[in-house]
């Protein structure tokens, strides 16, 4: 009818071996309060509907503990199916005290509401949180630890430690909230997988630390999602690290995603991983929030660039995949400047965009390459990258697909190698001006009617590059500088004219007043428009 233990009172199961486990069903209608010692050499499962308190000074020394105030059947614990749901009434599970297991053990809380302000242990084992009305737990082989059915208003509240060495730790629930501290560490392994779930919002507060560090990093997910597709809010601070030894590709995965997302004061270190963020619409921006003090965010979801960056200084490889939905178009805005300074190479930053991907602010890297790819397009139809801003990657790749890259006056390619994929080109719209300097051209380009492009430090072209020409204006292509300027590589220049025939003014190739152009014998010129000068270019060196 009843389990409870009180202070100063130990409570101890001996069952045949480690495997071994015993069901309490408690049904007498009043909670179960655990204020002194429970102990066993098997699993324990405490079934009360009323809810389940561990206090403050209670200690639980187990092979494997459920406390749930969600039922199972008979059918289900005698088969070993971990299948729980919710009965008429189903009360709060809470941990004030210690919960610990040895090597591989587990430790499931579940209820509607759980909570811990405790500290829970499972090295290389699995702990779990899950509010929700029904939850099944899934075998070592999922990368989950639980499917659960939450409802929105379910909690599952972390302010204590949960500690799993190399092991699992899940969070789960309509909303999730983490002020404490959880860890898959492993001093000597690869660290292990956090995943922390929600459907309507979670947040990580500025006391909040969650680490998979290893000799591999782990896997750390921080995910509002609903019906498989992202949703809610996630508002997160604190510290999240999943690093590795420092070798190349030691570095661990860390998810953070939802449809609005505000992580301006978050830490991020992958030490060479991948950090992955995943809202519907998002700006990088200078101030990185948009959360009232009601805790609620504003149409667009925002990214910190000083977090940004300080994870492409550390050579963590960052992804923003935005998707369309309600509320928002799918697009992602650079609206503050990216100047990274990353320690080591690798440092990559993926921007993956529904719609369009607008770079609104510098991008720049000093002290090693940066890499940049933008992906547009990548499910509304007619999406693009656009910019008219500086992009200097110091011996980075600038990588482009989906949609077309176009740049308009004060847009500056420097000191990157510019690729592309699905035939996708970098288009000068007629009237525009645009610098290169330093620019390896692997893709394809078109140089509108009446446009400058100015080149400095030569143009090494492997693709084609189609100039066209019209009536009222010329279009150049002007090597600046002094000495000898080159126009290398094995691409070829095509010149063309729109419809103006006979009155179609020059299309320039030519060094500026004080210099001179070299053209490589690799390159091809081939010219369709009427008028095409090569001022002072000389052929074939």
């Amino acid at each position: 009818q009843g389990f409870s233990i009180g202070t100063n009172e130990t409570t101890r199961f001996i069952q045949p071996s480690a495997a071994s486990a015993v069901l309490n069903r408690i049904t007498g209608g009043d909670p179960s309060a655990i204020l002194g010692a429970l102990q066993s050499n098997g699993k324990v499962l405490l079934i009360n509907p009323s809810g389940i308190l561990f206090g403050p000074n209670s200690r639980v020394d187990v092979n494997g503990l459920i406390a749930s105030s969600l039922n199972i059947s008979n059918q289900d614990f005698l088969a070993g199916k971990m299948n729980f749901t919710a009965g008429p009434i189903a009360g709060k599970v809470e941990n004030q005290g210690a919960i610990t297991t040895p090597g591989g053990g587990q430790v499931y809380l579940i209820a509607p509401d759980v909570a811990n302000s405790g500290i829970i242990t499972a090295p290389n084992g699995d702990i779990l949180l899950a509010a929700g009305n029904q939850v099944l737990m899934v075998d070592k082989s999922n990368p989950d630890i639980a499917m659960v059915v939450s409802a929105p208003e379910h909690q599952a509240l972390n302010l204590g430690t949960l500690v799993a060495d190399a092991g699992r730790v899940g969070m789960y629930g309509g909303i999730v909230r983490q002020k404490g501290r959880i860890s898959a560490d492993s001093a000597v392994m690869e660290g292990g997988r956090i995943f922390l779930k929600a459907t309507k919002s979670i947040e990580l507060s500025d006391t909040s630390v969650i680490s998979a560090d290893g000799t591999k990093g782990g896997q750390i997910v921080v995910k509002t999602e609903e019906n498989g597709h992202v949703a809610g809010e996630l508002y997160a601070r604190g510290e999240i690290s999943a690093k590795g030894d420092g070798a190349p590709g030691s570095g661990g995965l860390i998810e953070t995603s939802a449809a609005k997302v505000d992580i301006s004061g978050i830490s991020i270190a992958t030490r060479g991983g991948t950090w992955l963020i995943d809202p519907v619409d998002v700006s990088i921006t200078g101030s990185g929030t948009n959360v009232s003090a009601g805790g609620n965010f504003s149409p667009a979801s925002s990214v910190n660039v000083n977090t940004l960056v300080t994870a492409l200084n550390n050579g963590s490889s960052i992804t923003i995949d935005t998707q369309g939905g309600t509320g928002g178009n799918g697009d992602i805005t650079v609206a503050s400047a990216i100047n990274a300074a990353p320690t080591t190479t690798g440092a990559t930053l993926i921007l993956n965009a529904y719609r369009n991907i607008n770079i609104n602010q510098n991008i720049s890297a000093t002290n090693n390459p940066l890499n940049l790819t933008l992906n547009a397009n990548l499910g509304f139809g007619s999406g693009t990258s656009n910019t008219n801003q500086s992009i200097s990657l110091n011996g980075g790749t600038l990588t482009f697909s989906g949609g077309n890259l176009n740049l308009t006056t004060g847009a500056n390619v420097a000191n990157a190698t510019v690729t592309s994929s699905g035939g996708k080109q970098l288009s000068l719209a007629g009237g525009n001006s645009a610098t290169f300097s330093g620019v390896t051209l692997n893709a394809p380009m078109l140089q509108g009617n009446a446009t400058v492009l100015n080149i400095s430090n030569g143009l090494t072209l492997n693709n084609t590059l189609t100039m066209a020409g019209y009536n009222w204006d010329t279009t150049n292509l002007n090597f600046n500088g002094t000495g000898v300027q080159t126009l290398a590589g094995t691409g070829s220049i095509v010149t063309a004219d729109w419809g103006c025939g006979t009155n179609c003014n020059p299309v320039y190739i030519r060094p500026t007043a004080g210099a001179s152009l070299a053209i490589g014998s690799g390159i091809t010129i081939k010219s369709g428009a009427k008028n095409l000068n090569l001022g002072d270019a000389t052929l074939g060196l």
